[in-house]
């Protein structure tokens, strides 16, 4: 008898929690939150118009997440008063994210060649020691220069090549500054 007194209890701390997730300012439903019980690695996912539905712990605390909306927590206010069931609407503040900026111009294929060649690259590059092996504009394959353009710097930045030479280079300004301890990834 004790068991079946002891398999009721625990039954009643189980709760079927089910809402919707709105926007906190207009009200709107918000579809995909990822929703997990905090601690483990139980939870689920909101459907395409902000519903969801998950068994829990009336001790739970629930934890929302979407992209463009801060985390939210979620605890029971008053887990002695709900029987078996519990319907909640969720409301999450938007949250704003700040990017870096893209500098936008036109270039002509001249332009282009001469940014090109203004740029300074550092000392300890094989391309400082040896120019010619740098690659022509033609084998950048970069797409044509008609309309709107990144600016010179931008595109030769991300050329594979000068990438891992600045990134060497932060590495030992960083390596410098940090008494040659640099952090393991």
């Amino acid at each position: 008898m004790k068991t079946a007194s002891a398999q009721t209890a625990a039954k009643i701390e189980i709760i079927q929690l089910s809402g919707v997730v709105f926007t906190a300012d207009s009200l709107d439903r918000i579809p995909y939150v990822t929703i997990r019980v905090k601690g483990s690695n139980r939870g689920t996912v909101s459907d395409v118009k902000g519903f969801f539905s998950l068994a829990i712990l009336k001790t739970d605390t629930l934890i929302f997440t979407a992209v463009g909306f801060t985390t939210r927590e979620y605890v029971i206010p008053n887990p002695e008063n709900v029987k078996e069931k519990l319907t909640v609407a969720i409301l999450m503040n938007t949250e704003f994210y700040n990017l870096r900026g893209v500098t936008i111009q036109g270039l002509t294929r001249d332009g282009f060649r001469q940014a090109f060649l203004d740029l300074e690259i550092p000392e300890e590059s094989a391309y400082a020691i040896n120019p010619s092996a740098l690659p022509k504009v033609d084998e950048l394959r970069l797409p044509p220069p008609t309309g709107l353009a990144f600016s010179p710097t931008e595109l030769i930045k991300e050329i594979p090549f000068i990438k891992r030479i600045i990134q060497r280079k932060k590495q030992k300004q960083f390596s410098e500054e940090e008494g040659g301890r640099i952090p393991k990834m």
